[in-house]
């Protein structure tokens, strides 16, 4: 999920944001799933707010009058969307420095379909180093990132670790680390993506499992070497990847 929070301009009205919202879903041949205002998704105590929102810092000024929830639904570039639009008018000012008194905001939730990371099996250090020597290189889809976001996350550690126990059985291996994208976005913002991903699956071999830093050579290629199609999520999904390749 994607959360953006929109400050709208001076002058603007709920009514007005929310006929906005939906005329960019149809636009992009999208579908409004509900479009509503105050009691008909709510019971007069912001209870769709603290169901939806609680323990969001945005919670702070949700106020109760004025509030409009939109939800669709559209393709975009090949994922299945989901859009929920909530707007609503700060009148108390607090939290000014996020959206200032008597202005609309608009806060956009934008929930991609289907699993985070689809389920992918283990890959041992022995099947690496049989691809390695079998190839030169390995495809590895174990180690997960958010949307457009380089930090690694916790769930890539068993993958992580059979790298680990290869380069520790292998000592005199050397390997680029190698990310790659979909072309979703355009081909340089890619390539720095891929380089930054790239960096922290070294620097995580480094820092985490004592792997000395000149055994590894991080390098991004953006979406230059497909291995699928990327005109569908499945395409795409495989194009997602990190390469183990000898040097």
């Amino acid at each position: 999920m994607t959360r953006i929070l929109y400050a709208l301009p001076g002058g603007k009205t709920p009514e007005e944001t929310e006929g906005y919202y939906e005329n960019v879903l149809r636009k992009a041949n999208g579908e409004v799933l509900f479009s509503g205002a105050q009691d008909q998704l709510d019971n007069g105590s912001d209870r769709f707010v603290n169901q939806v929102y609680y323990g969001n810092r945005y919670t702070t000024f949700f106020f109760r009058i004025g509030k409009t929830p939109t939800s669709g639904k559209l393709n975009w570039n090949g994922r299945d969307l989901y859009v929920q639009v909530y707007i609503f008018a700060n009148r108390e000012g607090r939290r000014t420095n996020l959206v200032k008194k008597d202005r609309v905001g608009a806060l956009v939730d934008i929930v991609e379909l289907g699993p985070a990371h689809p389920p992918t099996a283990l890959v041992t250090s022995e099947q690496m180093a049989s691809e390695i020597n079998r190839t030169g290189r390995i495809a590895l889809y174990g180690l997960y990132f958010d949307t457009s976001r380089i930090e690694i996350k916790s769930e890539s550690k068993p993958t992580l670790e059979q790298i680990a126990d290869l380069l520790k059985r292998e000592p005199s291996l050397k390997l680029l680390v190698v990310g790659h994208t979909d072309n979703v976005g355009d081909f340089e913002s890619n390539r720095n993506l891929s380089q930054r991903r790239a960096e922290s699956v070294a620097n995580a071999l480094v820092t985490g499992f004592g792997i000395a830093p000149d055994r590894l050579v991080p390098f991004g290629v953006s979406y230059a070497a497909p291995v699928a199609p990327n005109t569908t999520a499945e395409g795409k999904s495989q194009n997602r990847r990190v390469e183990l390749v000898r040097y």
